[in-house]
C-alpha cells in the first residue's frame, strides 16, 4: 500500500469526519480511496465506450475466419 498525503478545504474535511462520526465510513482514507475507484471504474467505461463507437463506426463487420486468424497472428508476431 502507498501512502499520499492530500490537503482539503476545511468544510471537506469536516464533511468527512461527520460521515465516519456517524459510522458511515470507517475512516477519511477509506472514503477518499472508494472515491478514487469510482472515478476509475467510470473512466474506464467510458473508454470503453469510446472504443465500441469506434469499432461500430469503423464499417461493416466481416466474418472471422481461420484465414484472419492466420494473418492477424502473423503481423503480431
Amino acid at each position: 500500500m502507498a501512502t499520499t498525503t492530500i490537503t482539503l478545504l476545511e468544510d471537506t474535511a469536516e464533511w468527512i469526519a461527520s460521515l465516519v462520526a456517524k459510522g458511515l465510513i470507517s475512516d477519511s482514507s477509506a472514503y477518499v480511496q472508494d472515491l478514487v475507484l469510482q472515478d476509475w471504474r467510470r473512466r474506464n467505461r467510458e473508454r470503453t465506450d469510446e472504443l465500441l463507437i469506434e469499432g461500430l463506426d469503423s464499417g461493416p463487420a466481416m466474418p472471422f475466419t481461420e484465414q484472419n486468424r492466420e494473418e492477424i497472428r502473423k503481423v503480431l508476431r
